[in-house]
């Protein structure tokens, strides 16, 4: 059993979920696997994890049209390595449905090749005239991937049961599987345990209008008026960090640190020391950040997405999506209360070993 997987998409240092899932289906998959990835990804995989590393371009520049230019060319070198190498797979996975992932699949040769597929992303707002290029161009490339997809795959790995029937529609002759995202819980309990501090809120993601970064503004400065020693760490980068650094200026924000790019360690402990995690995304493929923060006993409080009681059942608190009042009603609500005791247990479900090993089966 061969397989290959081709991971062309990392873009920083931090990793995003998707990101994190595809390292875990490198190093924790038992089956034989070659790996397109760039260099700079290179420490990311564990030793003779990996058969075979075909290396492509590494990152040189966070300009968004540098960054495009070389996502064009890891897929024009993911081609000639590819083609060069001339191998036979069982098994191939792209680890997104963008295209410098998808273009070159179609030039190997396997049995069976399958997309990742871990959300379908909903109509964006633009909050300035970058994210609107932004979006635009997300747009025309996912049109183009997906005809590719279409024409070219046999399988579709989805992040959760709702967007699986979503798929269903758009790719009707596919095989569609439903699988979950996962977290390190060995590594989480490596780090000790915190006192909680009640006056300890944290956010974590990429730093974009999707994940509800600028309503965390409104919502911090609603509840400093009667909890003015209430303090939110908002971990992560991303393109709309100097957006959102502007926007506090301008609001005069005072309770919001902004930590960004943050270690494991680091992340972890701020975590656990935290009582609340506030998560007002409005778009998710699964919630990797979220069920880490649960599992570090925080009281989450998020916008309710379709696919969420699914994955995470009544743990978090629910909040109408994109209502900042009703955000702070649950955290109203929830001040004087503790995480339910079951909630560490019920996410521990989804470490990472065992999602990858069923999703390895249900795909083979």
């Amino acid at each position: 059993m061969k397989s290959l997987i081709i991971w062309n998409g990392v873009a920083s240092e931090q990793i995003s979920g998707g990101d994190s899932y595809t390292i875990n289906l490198i190093n924790l998959s038992k089956i034989k696997k070659d790996v397109v990835l760039p260099k700079n990804a290179q420490h990311l995989i564990e030793r003779n994890k990996a058969e075979e590393l075909l290396l492509t371009r590494k990152n040189t520049s966070k300009n968004p049209l540098l960054m495009a230019l070389t996502y064009f060319i890891r897929t024009i070198q993911s081609i000639w390595k590819l083609g060069k190498e001339k191998k036979d797979y069982n098994l191939l996975i792209t680890s997104t449905p963008f295209f410098f992932d998808i273009i070159p699949a179609i030039f190997a040769k396997a049995k069976n090749k399958a997309a990742v597929i871990f959300h379908i992303v909903p109509k964006r707002k633009s909050v300035s005239l970058s994210t609107f290029f932004r979006f635009l161009a997300a747009g025309i490339e996912k049109r183009i991937s997906y005809f590719f997809i279409k024409h070219y795959f046999d399988t579709i790995i989805a992040g959760n049961e709702v967007v699986k029937k979503e798929l269903k529609h758009i790719f009707p002759h596919q095989k569609i599987i439903s699988t979950n995202a996962s977290i390190n819980t060995k590594k989480i309990d490596s780090i000790n345990e915190k006192k909680k501090d009640s006056n300890t809120v944290s956010f974590m993601g990429r730093i974009t209008s999707q994940k509800g970064v600028f309503d965390l503004i409104d919502i911090m400065n609603s509840l400093s008026m009667k909890y003015p020693h209430l303090k939110l760490i908002v971990m992560g980068d991303g393109p709309d960090k100097l957006e959102l650094m502007r926007r506090i200026k301008e609001k005069k924000t005072k309770s919001i640190i902004l930590k960004g790019f943050v270690n494991e360690r680091e992340k972890y402990a701020i975590l656990k020391k935290s009582k609340f995690f506030f998560f007002p995304s409005y778009e998710e493929g699964w919630g990797i950040a979220l069920a880490e923060a649960m599992y570090c006993n925080d009281i989450c409080i998020c916008y309710s997405l379709p696919h969420y009681k699914g994955i995470f059942g009544n743990y978090p608190k629910y909040a109408k999506l994109g209502s900042k009042s009703d955000f702070i009603k649950k955290f109203e609500s929830s001040c004087n209360s503790k995480p339910d005791k079951n909630q560490k247990d019920f996410v521990a479900r989804y470490d990472d070993q065992k999602v990858v090993d069923d999703v390895i089966n249900e795909v083979l």
